[in-house]
């Protein structure tokens, strides 16, 4: 037993050591309690599966999980028959692989799911699949933008989405009209709200950006730090700016909202 102990005697006389992968759980701060142990014969992948089956496999019932987060660039193995109930899930790195995987093992028979976050390292530029996005009610997208590259947000379908880093030429960018002649065109219904988070600090600056729009479109109207854009005789899309006591930096938020929301806003026709 001590030799089997003895990882330098296990090159020489190629005996192997009894080792254990231990399943264990914790909650809050309390500490951890061994669940299950699970065999290791020095291969990782084998030791992998193992747990995935022990954990997943012959199961009667759909798997319901409150937040799964998957940041792993390599792709996970997970059984062929396995469905998950995802409330909200978070998909960090090497999006188009684990995308791929989560569409295939997510249960839709409860759509739309709550939430579902993606962060870009925006060197690769992923294509992102904007059917799965759209099982999501709430979609995050946080990009590490160097070059401010933005994917077509144009094409989601979700009620509310987040972006972080956006560029302030974003909003006077051939991509930024187009999505809003998007939600005109398809007129979008009352709730659907997308917020950019920029690194513009000047009030004036943001301003800027809301003449800017105001200009491509007839019959915008100013309100106080906003732009409102007619889609029909009940609703408009509303653009604004406003600060946070979180950030030094000006979000934008371009929401559809009621006509009455609007009509007691000190407007003028452009």
């Amino acid at each position: 037993m001590d030799n089997e102990l003895v990882l330098n005697h296990n090159g020489s006389d190629k005996t192997h050591p009894k080792f254990e992968i231990h399943l264990t759980k914790s909650q809050g701060d309390s500490p951890f309690h061994l669940i299950e142990r699970v065999n290791y014969n020095g291969d990782l992948h084998k030791a992998e599966e193992s747990l995935i089956k022990f954990m997943f496999s012959n199961r009667r019932h759909i798997v319901v999980v409150k937040r799964l987060s998957i940041n792993k660039k390599s792709s996970i193995r997970l059984p062929s028959d396995l469905k998950m109930r995802i409330k909200n899930l978070n998909i960090v790195g090497n999006v188009t692989t684990n995308t791929k995987l989560m569409k295939s093992v997510v249960d839709k028979s409860n759509l739309p799911l709550e939430s579902l976050r993606i962060f870009i390292d925006c060197d690769n530029k992923p294509e992102l699949d904007y059917e799965f996005i759209g099982i999501f009610k709430r979609f995050f997208l946080s990009l590490n933008n160097k070059n401010g590259w933005i994917p077509a947000i144009q094409s989601l379908q979700n009620q509310i989405v987040n972006v972080n880093s956006v560029s302030g030429r974003y909003f006077k960018g051939e991509q930024f009209h187009l999505l809003i002649k998007s939600w005109i065109e398809t007129e979008k219904h009352i709730g659907t709200c997308f917020t950019f988070h920029t690194h513009l600090k000047e009030k004036s600056d943001a301003t800027k950006i809301l003449n800017f729009v105001r200009d491509r479109f007839d019959e915008a109207t100013d309100g106080e730090k906003c732009v409102n854009i007619p889609m029909s005789s009940s609703a408009v899309i509303k653009l604004s700016f406003f600060s946070s006591d979180k950030s030094y930096f000006l979000p934008f938020k371009m929401a559809v909202v009621p006509v009455e929301f609007t009509s007691n806003q000190d407007q003028h026709t452009v």
